[in-house]
């Protein structure tokens, strides 16, 4: 008898995981209302008999719980979410909760008795407006609710709960706070239908190779306002389509060797784009990634260049003493002579030639006071075959002779 005491004792404590599992099934469609009611009644779920219907309530931004919520651990946070969902629906309708693994809470509601489904889906939304302004008064927190499809039958509860999945992330579109029912939904269009704007994306990417920053970023504006134009893409194939722009991007940088090394995977990418919950979410995130590209893109030149320039003196600090020009200087960091001549001026402040005239002058006053070789053997052993001229560059630049430099 007391083993039978302490068994009705572990299933009573047993009971709301039980429930949650069953509820699960129950949402996956691994077992049906009348299955889970027949083998476990001792569950007492509240399931009516009409108008089953599924809602879910999801953070709208999670990144900001942190920062303005009274409670931050999110767990408690959705369990207080809970326990106000519960005591609104309750009220009025047969409610069953379940948080799936996307942190979303899941409302199973229904009724005893028919009701128009016109009315009915009014009572949800409004109920659903007290939910979201009770969250937003005590938690300081913005949520939004997507409503499935209205059925009654029991057998399409798995489908109204894809459904109010679905309905939620058009608040993509109407903003934070919003409440989506699915029949509203005019979104919807085929991928055959959606448009990826290519001409834009090739001038975003032509922007960052030239490391035009407030251009990139235009740009970027400019890509997301013409996929979501005339025709607009369901939330999923929207981020799919900045998935495919950001992957072009991190392609076009490893082609141009201009990648850093630190590219996240893809899969760490949607992450970041599925968690921006609306349009002013997903530009800041895209706006801010161009942004950090550019940075990075400009970094990794800003390195190149200074080893072009490092290489480049190198390769004068050697050969001051051949007939040395700015083409054979280019060659040796392969740029024409144009755009090294423009680039090292940009990073010196000195043009080729003047640089290579300082590296000679430079030497030459160390084997004028080091050496008694004759001014012409020193004007030829750095660079210069005419003495005559090599005495008129000297004189400008130091602002005496070669000889009187000597006699100093």
């Amino acid at each position: 008898m007391k083993d039978v005491v302490q068994l009705r004792q572990q299933l009573l404590h047993s009971i709301p995981v039980l429930k949650e599992r069953y509820l699960r099934y129950l949402l996956s469609g691994l077992m049906s209302l009348p299955d889970i009611r027949e083998r476990c009644n001792y569950l007492n779920l509240s399931i009516g008999n009409h108008l089953f219907t599924c809602l879910v309530l999801e953070i709208d931004d999670e990144d900001a719980v942190a920062e303005s919520a009274r409670i931050r651990d999110k767990q408690l946070l959705l369990f207080a979410f809970r326990n106000i969902v519960e005591e609104l629906l309750r009220e009025q309708l047969y409610t069953e909760i379940v948080e799936n693994y996307d942190n979303q809470i899941i409302m199973i509601v229904s009724r005893e008795a028919p009701m128009d489904s016109k009315y009915y889906l009014e009572l949800l939304q409004a109920i659903a407006r007290k939910i979201k302004y009770y969250i937003r008064i005590y938690y300081k927190v913005s949520v939004s609710i997507g409503i499935g499809g209205i059925y009654d039958e029991p057998e399409w509860i798995t489908e109204s709960s894809k459904e109010a999945v679905e309905a939620v992330q058009y608040r993509l579109y109407s903003g934070k706070e919003s409440i989506v029912y699915i029949g509203d939904i005019r979104y919807q269009v085929s991928r055959e239908h959606a448009v990826y704007p290519y001409d834009v994306e090739k001038k975003l990417c032509m922007a960052l190779k030239i490391g035009d920053i407030n251009g990139a970023g235009g740009y970027a504006r400019q890509f997301l306002r013409a996929v979501v134009g005339d025709v607009t893409p369901t939330p999923d194939h929207l981020r799919k389509i900045c998935l495919q722009l950001v992957y072009t991007l991190l392609r076009q940088l490893i082609e141009w060797d201009l990648s850093d090394g630190n590219i996240l995977e893809l899969t760490a990418l949607d992450e970041q784009i599925k968690k921006r919950k609306t349009i002013e979410q997903l530009e800041m995130w895209l706006l801010q990634y161009v942004n950090d590209l550019a940075q990075s893109i400009e970094n990794k030149m800003q390195q190149r260049h200074v080893s072009i320039i490092q290489k480049a003196i190198t390769f004068m600090e050697s050969h001051y003493s051949q007939d040395i020009s700015l083409q054979d200087v280019a060659d040796v960091v392969y740029l024409t002579p144009n755009y090294f001549a423009n680039l090292f001026k940009e990073r010196t402040a000195e043009t080729v030639l003047n640089f290579l005239a300082d590296i000679r002058i430079d030497k030459a006053k160390q084997l004028l006071k080091q050496t008694d070789l004759k001014i012409f053997d020193i004007s030829r052993e750095v660079g210069y075959t005419d003495a005559k001229y090599f005495g008129q560059v000297f004189k400008k630049r130091v602002g005496v002779t070669p000889l009187e430099y000597r006699k100093m």
